[in-house]
């Protein structure tokens, strides 16, 4: 009697592991994470405004800091568009090969 056991077949991987592992994804992922700083740097005072508005409204936040809110998205849609994002890593990519 053999006491070996059939061999198992392999782990077939996921194809998302691709994508998670590419350098170009993780280079991209780092471009929009800097370029989210860099938006929420130059939204500093909607920023400041809807955190001072919900620091007073409490839990009414939702209903009474919508103005400041709808005013700080609108800021960041501007700052934070695929337009912004496509100038940003060009401005990137020329630095690099500069």
């Amino acid at each position: 009697m053999s006491s070996q056991q059939p061999p198992q077949p392999p782990i077939k991987k996921h194809a998302a592991r691709d994508n998670r592992l590419s350098f170009t994804n993780y280079a991209e992922h780092t471009l929009r994470k800097e370029l989210n700083v860099i938006s929420l740097k130059k939204c500093n005072d909607k920023v400041h405004e809807f955190g001072k508005c919900s620091q007073e409204q409490g839990l009414m936040v939702t209903i009474r800091c919508r103005a400041q809110m709808k005013a700080l998205n609108e800021c960041l849609a501007v700052h934070n568009s695929e337009e912004e994002f496509d100038k940003y890593k060009k401005m990137k990519e020329e630095e690099l090969t500069a």
